[in-house]
């Protein structure tokens, strides 16, 4: 049942491939004038050129970008110079280094107060 189907379109697609269709000079003036004024013009004014601080800016993502950036490296300069006990505790871990850690000092008299008496 398919084969006279697939004849019948063949044959279409011959006489539509055999015909040599050419677009008229008209239609041809009307795309090209369409597409001239879709074009973007060119400015008359000349945009000043950007200093470096402007070009830096943009180059980040604007103000809200660069105040991330100052946050993130305000506290890195922070926790790099004052760094807090546990870090030091981190890099020896790393390291290879051991710590102790000894609370019989601090609970040195802590079984004379738990004595009932």
């Amino acid at each position: 049942m398919t084969q006279p189907d697939d004849q019948l379109l063949a044959s279409l697609f011959d006489e539509a491939r055999s015909e040599n269709v050419e677009p008229s000079d008209d239609l041809l003036t009307r795309v090209l004038a369409d597409a001239d004024e879709c074009q973007p013009k060119a400015s008359s004014v000349s945009a000043a050129k950007a200093s470096f601080w402007d070009r830096l800016l943009s180059g980040v993502g604007g103000w809200p970008a660069l105040s991330g950036v100052t946050a993130a490296g305000v506290a890195g300069l922070w926790i790099g110079l004052t760094p807090p006990d546990v870090v030091d505790d981190w890099v020896a871990n790393a390291m290879g280094n051991t710590t102790s850690v000894s609370f019989v000092d601090d609970f040195a008299g802590f079984d004379e107060v738990t004595l009932d008496g």
